[in-house]
């Protein structure tokens, strides 16, 4: 497979960060998660987010979920949220 697993960013040298993929058996793109590094610590600092995809069964998004974590937190939280409604023809 030609798939994205990993990409790596270097801004400066106290600022890094990788992104994650994973994907659904079907190919299908199942989250990105972003992980950032940083040499000043700020417990406030949002150090993660992941993005999470859900597909209906036409295979067209139905809902992408946006999660973040912060240096302080140890789980992720819901930050927000897009729900997508197809017309019909």
């Amino acid at each position: 497979m030609n798939r994205i697993k990993t990409e790596d960013w270097v801004f400066s040298e106290t600022n890094q960060m990788r992104s994650y993929y994973k994907y659904y058996p079907n190919n299908k793109l199942f989250s990105k998660r972003d992980s950032s590094y940083s040499k000043i610590t700020n417990p406030n600092q949002y150090v993660e987010f992941l993005t999470e995809y859900y597909y209906d069964n036409k295979d067209s998004i139905k809902e992408i979920r946006n999660l973040g974590r912060v240096s302080c937190e140890k789980d992720f939280k819901l930050r927000g949220k897009a729900k997508f409604e197809y017309l019909k023809k």
